[in-house]
């Protein structure tokens, strides 16, 4: 009997001595003041411009002070050759403070933001800070650069002023896409952050006033409703028909003049809504130089 309540005594010499070396005195697990941050990206809305601009939202655990972030090209980040902690020093000395908001649901801070203005391959950084302790993520991010061709003026058909409610001229901006030349877009067209785009296509022609180059205007929802029938949505009417043979037609397709009048477009458009057609008509556009 002895010898049992012997190593019973030393089985729970041991395990006290176990206890003591796991927890620092005073300090309970999971609380040792380190930050902590997480970063989700969401779909960018008008009146921000979902082409170069990013929406984050950005959480943090109640250990966290402060949280600043910072976004450059990934090409500028990689020249710097700074460790993650070097890096996270460097956010915080030269990014943006955000305002963090109590989460009374899930606990912790978050903060919503929109980084603009992101032309080309970007890393945005997010630091969170806690005294001299430091957590840091990244993400990519690749804003689209629209070069511009021209200044004009588009011209509406009676349709699209009818179905639209726009007024019969616009001014704005021809534009390219820098990583995609086949690209082009008229800038803002329907509002900010809603343009038209169009694709330009290697099937070329010509009519008794010039050279032309034929375009495709895929479907594309517009911030216009059209009474209780829901958003209009705008698109070629190949398109529309899904027939190949209107594309190249000058009668029914959509084009640019490549030489005398160089820049002048033509766009046959179909307007639509769920619940069916709202008619088609023919769009202009007339470049200042």
């Amino acid at each position: 009997m002895k010898k049992y309540i012997s190593k019973f005594f030393m089985m729970m010499a041991v395990l006290a001595l176990a206890a003591s070396c796991t927890d620092d005195e005073g300090t309970e697990p999971g609380s040792d003041k380190a930050p902590a941050v997480s970063v989700y990206q969401y779909a960018t809305t008008p009146p921000n411009n979902p082409d170069d601009d990013a929406t984050l939202r950005i959480a943090s655990n109640s250990n966290t002070q402060a949280v600043y972030y910072f976004a450059e090209l990934t090409s500028a980040k990689d020249a710097r050759n700074m460790t993650d902690d070097q890096y996270a020093q460097y956010v915080e000395q030269n990014g943006t403070k955000v305002t963090l908001t109590a989460d009374s649901t899930a606990g912790g801070t978050y903060a919503d933001i929109v980084v603009k203005d992101l032309k080309g391959e970007n890393t945005i950084s997010v630091v969170a800070v806690h005294g001299n302790r430091r957590s840091l993520r990244s993400l990519s991010f690749t804003g689209l650069e629209w070069i511009d061709v021209t200044k004009g003026t588009y011209y509406f058909s009676t349709t699209a002023q009818k179905r639209l409610g726009v007024g019969p001229e616009q001014s704005t901006i021809l534009q390219y896409l820098k990583t995609d030349p086949t690209q082009y877009r008229f800038e803002d067209l329907y509002g900010k952050g809603y343009p038209l785009k169009m694709t330009m296509t290697k099937n070329t022609g010509k009519d008794t006033n010039d050279d032309l180059t034929f375009l495709r205007v895929d479907t594309q929802s517009l911030p216009i409703s059209y009474g209780s029938y829901g958003t209009i949505s705008v698109r070629d009417i190949a398109t529309w028909q899904n027939d190949e043979s209107y594309a190249t037609t000058t009668s029914l397709g959509c084009y640019m003049y490549t030489n005398k009048y160089k820049n002048n477009i033509f766009l046959t458009l179909q307007y639509s809504v769920s619940a069916g057609n709202l008619g088609y008509d023919v769009d202009s556009f007339v470049p200042v130089n």
